[in-house]
């Protein structure tokens, strides 16, 4: 059975360069919706490719909600490490940093190059 998934680009599409930071693109289906931001990094600068795609999720969401944007209760943030190896979307690299992105922006901070819709 065929399921229809929905891709929305961000960068340089909905939101241009003059706008603040922002992810790369939304993905979304009729029960999960996720923004979602592409780095590609190498393990040892993973920490900080982390906290600007953080910043770029936080701030996307923000974007959204200020323009009158509503979004499902099981909205997910992801931050998609590029690589050879395929990591599914898991729980972000820390409890209390998924927490604290869960509290301040409403949505569960995750981490993965693939998701199952």
């Amino acid at each position: 059975m065929q399921k229809e998934v929905h891709f929305l680009a961000i960068d340089k599409c909905v939101l241009t360069d003059s706008d603040k930071t922002h992810c790369d693109c939304a993905i979304f289906d009729n029960s999960q919706f996720l923004f979602v931001e592409i780095s590609d990094s190498k393990k040892l600068h993973r920490n900080a490719k982390r906290k600007k795609a953080k910043a770029q999720l936080s701030q996307t969401i923000t974007h959204f909600r200020e323009n009158g944007i509503n979004f499902p209760d099981n909205l997910n943030a992801v931050i998609c490490f590029v690589g050879k190896k395929v990591f599914p979307v898991r729980l972000a690299s820390t409890d209390q940093a998924s927490l604290a992105f869960l509290i301040e922006w409403g949505a569960v901070l995750l981490e993965g190059n693939e998701r199952k819709f």
